[in-house]
């Protein structure tokens, strides 16, 4: 039977289908035995060539041999390289660096620069292109730049100290060498080579001297991965042209600019904050202080530690709502639970008018309570209402003594914080990584003042004796501190460290300031004499001298009136001491004091500080849950200018 010629031609096509891609599968798998032969990836040869110009600039020509398999170097391969060198005091160095010719196996072969490390100043030269493949195999890449700035100065002589290979690589180096050519007419005058990790003094290197003006060093070792091969070459002065002092001082102050531009910020900012704190900020002269028995004037409590503070916080909010209760309008209940203390308040039938509030309590009352609201809960339940009256508290009391008893002088400070602005800005332009150095300016500008205030919160609960409030505050606040230190860290990395101490300065000072800069008035001074005065009694623990100033008998009225006043002025624990003792003369005993507008454990005068503390400091919790030569031997191996290191991608 003869097979039709249509039939016949269509299995010869297919016979020469399955022929072609079994060759193709046969060359393929041939072609992965060799590469698998060679081993895995790797760099078998680093040849380095340094040729020293009479301007002081370097021509290096690498030429890299590296085993491709496609694990790693897909593309092609990087070459990370510095340019900036580490100066004394941290400054920076800064190294001019022109890529002249990248080649992949003889041919030009596309590239880009990437700029990384932040202040580091490194740029990553990759080879090749971003869809292009490397066939596998050995593949042989050259690197040609220009550098300036490279070389050092001595007295007697002149050098150069180059990591040849650098000591970041990702793969093994089988073989580097260097060769150095010296300036012409140049004769050598001291070498040295140093091998290992960075730091090592390694000698495994070989060094052949080719004549007088040219020098050749070559490894005797493989280089792991965080090993390199670093040499130094020097030669008598005269040969290359050395910058004038002039020179060097510029280039040292471009190069380190941020940190310059740091420097001037903090003297101009310091010298304004000291010339408008003497101008306004400076507190008129205490005056004699006389021990007083009565509160000056008509001062509520509350009102007093604001006019002493010279602003509003937590414990004048409790000291407000202790006076409430103590003169009848409220009680106060306190149950203990196994992770905290809970407290209560609760409206008595007392008009405003019958427990004769001052009015910022009055107001306080109409804010916690109405003819449905009766009670409230210091905690979650209670957060909306307590937040109202806190607000209208510090309102009033700031409208009543802000601007006639003390100045803020908040108006200057913003001056400061525009100068500080205009100098986080100004670094962050001369930064090396400039567009990370001005966000984090930005950044770290708005997330320090909340870090700011949190910190001041904490400080405050701690000065209130609110251990608590303390703790909770802390643990909240934690997390943004720690933040900014993440900031400052990243910010350091893009500018410089200098550069990130002078930020951290001057946030610091005008935090310092916005505290310095308040001021009581002349008017004020004269209240806050007369309030040491009062606090003087009650602070006062020692009967003796108590005796001495013919104070009243301190009677459990006397010593719940002026209660208040004792825990605004942070002396409630020596006023209780004082009380104590009164009812130990007259026989009675402590714990047998029981306080009308208190419900809960036994009230004790000497638990009177630690109820001061975690009432107040209840009030926060509450608020805040809602919101050398290396020629002559001094050097190592990783020293020098050059560096860096390499990888594939």
């Amino acid at each position: 039977m003869v097979m039709p010629v249509r039939r016949k031609t269509r299995w010869v096509w297919a016979f020469a289908v399955m022929g072609v891609l079994l060759g193709i599968l046969i060359l393929r798998a041939a072609a992965w035995a060799a590469v698998e032969n060679q081993g895995p990836e790797r760099i078998t040869s680093f040849v380095s060539d340094i040729a020293i110009n009479q301007d002081a600039s370097i021509i290096v020509t690498e030429t890299i041999t590296a085993v491709v398999t496609g694990e790693k170097i897909k593309r092609g391969i990087y070459r990370d390289i510095p340019t900036a060198l580490a100066g004394p005091f941290g400054t920076r160095l800064e190294t001019a660096l022109d890529i002249l010719s990248a080649t992949r196996n003889g041919e030009p072969s596309p590239h880009h620069i990437e700029r990384r490390g932040g202040a580091a100043g490194t740029l990553r030269i990759y080879f090749g292109e971003q869809n292009i493949f490397l066939q596998p195999g050995i593949h042989v890449f050259q690197l040609v730049y220009h550098s300036q700035g490279q070389l050092r100065f001595f007295q007697d002589h002149d050098e150069l100290y180059w990591n040849v290979t650098g000591n970041d690589w990702e793969f093994v180096i089988e073989q580097a060498s260097c060769a150095v050519r010296l300036p012409p007419g140049a004769a050598l005058v001291q070498h040295a080579a140093y091998t290992g990790p960075r730091g090592v003094r390694g000698t495994d290197f070989i060094v052949d001297l080719k004549d007088p003006a040219r020098l050749e060093f070559s490894t005797t070792h493989q280089l792991p991965p965080g090993h390199g091969l670093t040499i130094a070459a020097a030669w008598p002065k005269g040969f290359v042209q050395e910058p004038t002092a002039a020179q060097k001082a510029a280039s040292r102050l471009l190069a380190n600019a941020p940190s310059v531009i740091g420097l001037t910020g903090i003297l101009l900012l310091l010298g304004y904050y000291l010339y408008t704190w003497n101008a306004v900020g400076r507190d008129p002269e205490k005056g004699v202080i006389i021990p007083r028995f009565r509160p000056p004037g008509d001062l509520s409590p509350a009102a007093m530690r604001v006019v002493m503070n010279m602003g509003f916080d937590d414990k004048a909010f409790a000291a407000a709502i202790v006076n409430m209760a103590v003169k009848g309008f409220l009680y106060i209940s306190e149950e203990k639970t196994a992770v905290a203390k809970k407290f209560r308040l609760t409206r008595t039938k007392k008009s405003k008018e019958e427990a004769q509030l001052s009015r910022g309590e009055a107001a306080l009352a109409s804010s916690l309570f109405s003819r449905i609201v009766s009670e409230v809960e210091l905690g979650r339940s209670g957060q909306s209402a307590l937040r109202k009256a806190r607000e209208t508290l510090r309102g009033l009391l700031t409208l009543e003594h802000e601007k006639i008893h003390f100045l803020k002088n908040q108006k200057y400070i913003l001056v400061g914080a525009a100068v500080t602005l205009l100098t986080l800005g100004a670094m962050g332009l001369f930064a090396p990584d400039r567009e990370t150095a001005l966000f984090m300016a930005a950044w770290l500008s708005l997330w320090t003042i909340g870090v700011f205030f949190l910190v001041s919160s904490v400080v405050a609960a701690i000065r209130s004796g609110s251990r608590g409030g303390a703790i909770f505050l802390s643990l909240f606040a934690l997390p943004f501190i720690l933040g900014q230190v993440f900031g400052l860290v990243v910010y350091a990395m893009a500018a410089s460290f200098a550069a990130a101490l002078a930020m951290l300065v001057m946030i610091g000072m005008n935090g310092l300031f916005y505290v310095l800069m308040k001021a009581p008035t002349f008017e004020g001074r004269r209240l806050m004499d007369e309030i040491e005065g009062f606090k003087l009694y009650l602070g006062v623990a020692e009967k003796d001298r108590l005796d001495m100033l013919h104070g009243p008998e301190v009677t459990p009225e006397v010593f719940e009136r002026y209660l208040p006043y004792a825990m605004a002025l942070d002396v409630e624990t020596r006023w209780a001491e004082r009380f104590e003792q009164e009812l130990a003369r007259t026989g009675q005993k402590p714990s047998r004091y029981d306080p009308a507008w208190y419900r809960g454990p036994s009230f004790s005068p000497s638990a009177v500080g630690a109820f001061a503390g975690a009432f107040a400091g209840s009030f926060a919790g509450a608020l805040s849950s809602s919101t050398s030569s290396g020629s002559g031997g001094g050097g190592s191996s990783g020293g020098g200018g050059g560096g860096g290191g390499g990888g594939g991608w």
